[in-house]
């Protein structure tokens, strides 16, 4: 039987079970799921990240754009010495790598270029001209903004062959706000190691040897080295050691100002330089008492200078020149790592800028995947919950059977034998009370009639009917009735004598007689009927009926005998159970009727005092009623309980179910925002390939705390305040963002893959097409998963409340109790109710 639990066993496991669906039900209730959604949804509601950054994205735009060739140009000159020409915008950088590239006459450089060059008075306007290698270099308009982004990369080869690696650096100054992003990034990259690295600063004629234009060169000067070497004093006058300076453009002064000058055409470059040399020197010692940066700057340019007159100086000459000026830097170079900031706290605070806005992505994806993982569980938990739901209904049938298998099979069974035992003793005495109290019921009976039919003087045929009673001795056990029937006033008409009792013929013979017809009716439908019952010995009906010869009759003990019309008195034996009918007339009078009230008061008086010894001797089955009355309620109970505990599954599974769509709808509308959300714009891509390549290219750490900033990028506060804006980066969107300390900018771009929970941000898309290819991986595995798991919770719940709403097997009746104990109970039923039954029937 079920696996042959024990009754304590499944209870065990029903009481497990029910901790198991509390804890699961106290789930489904909790609002964690709803807070997480929330939670999410308004992170991913949240104003963009890049509000706060108004001006950082249209630069990483305009950055990656040239990514790709600042890449190759940084591949190409890694851990090479490499020479920067720089200087500002229309300083002629650009003129002077053709000239560097072009083996041309002085007179055919300034014909085919420099006049060119000259005409071009539009702004924008370009040309390009090819060098002795084949390569392209374009030259634009004397213009504030240059036409140089990504350095141009040229070699200068000597006689034996070795190559000197030039880059013509774009100028830093008089730039619109996304050129100057990005030639600061190029700058900051190149310089990285400056052992490496000399700058080749280019200064006009006229900015050294005419005063009115000094002080104009010098502060532009200043500022561009500043924002290259950094604003700390002893950072810059340990970098402006790497910095040589190219006096260009003497073609460009005119005779009369060269002739004042003493610097007339066709003077040897030796004498000139010793001029132009005298003239930094006069510099100098005028300037004793300016800044120290600024008599750094005469300091080096005094002591490391090259001139170019492109009309005057040959191809050979300016290319050797330029190398012996550049190759004694490279050898005595001392300068250390790290001596000069390479990757400013400016440029720090741009990739943090960069950071904050893939911070809030980060902070949107984690806020979506708890939300998702909440819903996740909960979803599973609502599954499990259906599970164990079918299994504690399962397990209360189980329960079910096993109690009821122990109350029926177990406990009833002793019961009932311990009610046989008890019992027994008492059978004797049944049969006797149960006679008596048919004389009673005949008495009342009889009497009320009589009463009603006092007024009709008419006769009527009554019947009293006797039961056996048994009577053991060593020899042999009968059964034996002695009729004492006292009817006076009353005509015998005749008995009848039957094997067994039969309640329903006695019934009728008691109460549906009026005459004798209906004796005589009721005697030959026993006989048509096939009844059990055979008549043993019949005076009412002679004919066919003879006396049964193991039937012996006998006289009564006293002086009357049979067919006495007042008594009818008869001792009959049998080896079975007997029932005896005596059928006899009676007038109904009122006299009649009062005879037999008056005997009824006796008789009950008899019958009483039969009775209360009948009860004290069967007051032994009273814990036995008890017993048998409470494990009844309980087997009722079990049933009971059993039926509302699988009504409550039912009702706690349709329950848990109804909270399901929201919890999907709320998550899948979660995921679609958050894919919207990520998939507009393509700011996370700009700052994800912004950072990821600066990570890979940046090889030190910033500058040291005294380091204010080499490169002094313009930032969200100049740019949107020229445009009308706040003028203050950090108040821009909801939430203002909280500037880096330098601990945080010095760690700016030590970032892992799982610092941004796992997203490949140098992949992060940036065009629309890109966007609309990009698959995100964790929330493509998030989307799918949740769609399967809906799928799953939409099978598994409807299989569970089919199985809770499916019929359970109706339990069997319980055991009858043995029929000596039910005649117990029926002899012990009082009398005062039967009469007045009888009475009212």
């Amino acid at each position: 039987m079920e696996g042959d639990k024990t009754l304590e066993e499944i209870t065990a496991e029903v009481e497990k079970l029910d901790q198991l669906l509390q804890d699961g039900i106290a789930d489904t209730t909790s609002d964690a799921v709803t807070a997480a959604v929330k939670a999410a949804l308004d992170e991913v509601g949240a104003e963009p990240a890049q509000n706060r950054h108004r001006g950082l994205i249209p630069r990483l735009r305009f950055f990656v754009q040239y990514k790709k060739q600042m890449t190759d140009l940084l591949d190409t000159i890694r851990g090479k010495p490499v020479v920067l020409l720089h200087g500002t915008t229309s300083s002629g950088k650009s003129t002077l790598s053709l000239r560097l590239k072009s083996d041309y006459t002085p007179e055919e450089f300034v014909e085919e270029v420099i006049k060119t060059t000259n005409k071009m008075t539009n702004a924008g306007e370009t040309k390009k001209f090819e060098t002795d290698d084949g390569s392209l270099i374009e030259i634009g308009t004397n213009q504030p903004q240059g036409t140089t982004i990504v350095p141009n990369i040229f070699y200068i080869e000597d006689d034996i062959g070795e190559r000197m690696t030039v880059l013509d650096m774009p100028g830093l100054s008089d730039q619109d706000e996304l050129h100057q992003f990005v030639i600061s990034v190029v700058y900051r990259l190149i310089m990285q190691d400056l052992r490496n690295c000399v700058l080749a600063s280019l200064v006009g004629a006229r900015s050294i040897l005419m005063p009115s234009y000094t002080n104009g060169w010098r502060d532009q000067c200043l500022e561009s080295l500043h924002q290259i070497l950094g604003h700390d004093l002893e950072n810059f006058k340990m970098g402006v050691k790497c910095v040589t300076f190219i006096v260009n453009h003497f073609d460009q002064l005119s005779k009369l100002r060269r002739k004042r000058l003493k610097l007339p055409a066709g003077l040897e470059y030796s004498e000139k330089k010793i001029k132009v040399h005298d003239k930094l020197i006069d510099i100098v010692a005028r300037s004793a008492n300016a800044p120290e940066d600024c008599l750094a700057l005469y300091q080096q340019i005094s002591a490391n200078f090259m001139m170019v007159d492109y009309a005057e100086d040959e191809f050979s000459d300016i290319v050797g020149r330029f190398r012996e000026m550049i190759n004694p830097v490279l050898e005595r170079n001392t300068v250390a790592v790290n001596q000069v900031g390479t990757f400013s706290l400016s440029g720090a605070e741009e990739a943090h800028r960069a950071r904050d806005i893939l911070n809030h992505l980060v902070d949107m994806q984690l806020a979506v995947r708890h939300a998702h993982d909440a819903a996740t569980t909960r979803v599973k938990n609502l599954m499990t919950l259906y599970e164990n739901l079918v299994t504690a209904k399962k397990t209360a049938v189980e329960y079910r059977t096993i109690a009821l298998d122990d109350i029926d099979n177990k406990r009833f069974a002793g019961l009932i034998r311990r009610m046989n035992s008890a019992s027994a003793p008492l059978s004797d005495k049944i049969a006797e009370i149960g006679a008596a109290r048919d004389r009673l019921e005949n008495i009342v009976a009889t009497a009320h009639f009589l009463k009603v039919e006092a007024a009709n003087q008419t006769p009527m045929t009554r019947c009293a009917v006797i039961r056996s009673t048994i009577n053991k001795t060593i020899f042999k056990t009968t059964h034996d009735i002695e009729a004492n029937v006292d009817v006076a006033s009353a005509t015998f008409k005749g008995y009848m004598v039957y094997t067994g009792h039969n309640p329903q013929l006695e019934n009728a013979l008691r109460n549906d007689v009026a005459a004798m017809d209906d004796v005589v009716r009721i005697i030959k439908g026993m006989d048509a009927g096939g009844n059990a019952n055979r008549v043993l010995s019949n005076s009412i009906i002679t004919s066919g009926h003879p006396d049964d010869p193991d039937l012996n009759k006998s006289q009564v003990t006293g002086s009357k005998v049979n067919n006495d019309p007042s008594c009818f008195q008869m001792k009959l034996s049998y080896a079975r159970e007997i029932t005896l009918v005596v059928t006899y007339e009676v007038w109904s009078s009122g006299s009649t009727a009062g005879f037999f009230e008056d005997m009824l008061a006796q008789r009950e008086k008899e019958y009483k005092k039969m009775l209360d010894g009948f009860k004290g001797m069967s007051r032994g089955l009273d814990s036995l009623r008890e017993e048998r009355v409470a494990l009844s309620k309980e087997r009722s109970d079990v049933i009971t309980a059993t039926d509302e505990k699988i009504d409550s599954f039912r009702a706690e599974a349709e329950k848990a179910h109804e909270s399901a769509p929201a919890i999907f709808e709320e998550v899948n509308r979660l995921l679609e925002s958050f894919e919207t959300v990520f998939s507009q714009g393509g700011s996370f891509g700009l700052c994800g390939q912004y950072l990821q390549f600066m990570k890979e290219h940046v090889l030190h750490t910033p500058a040291s705390d005294a380091d204010n900033g080499p490169v002094e990028l313009p930032t969200a506060d100049s740019s949107d305040s020229s445009k009308g804006g706040k003028g203050n980066a950090e108040t821009f969107g909801a939430k203002a963002y909280k500037k880096a300390s330098k601990a945080e900018l010095s760690t700016v771009l030590e970032f892992t893959e799982s610092d941004f929970d796992g997203i490949p941000i140098g992949d992060l898309p940036v065009t629309k097409a890109e966007r609309e290819n990009y698959e995100h991986e964790l929330l493509a595995k998030m989307k799918a998963e949740f769609a399967r798991l809906q799928q799953d919770y939409n099978t598994a719940a409807s299989a569970a409340i089919a199985e809770l709403h499916a019929m359970i097997d109706i339990p069997q009746d319980a055991p009858v109790l043995p029929y000596s104990f039910h005649q117990v109970e029926g002899i012990t039923e009082n009398w005062e109710e039967q009469k007045k039954r009888i009475i009212e029937w």
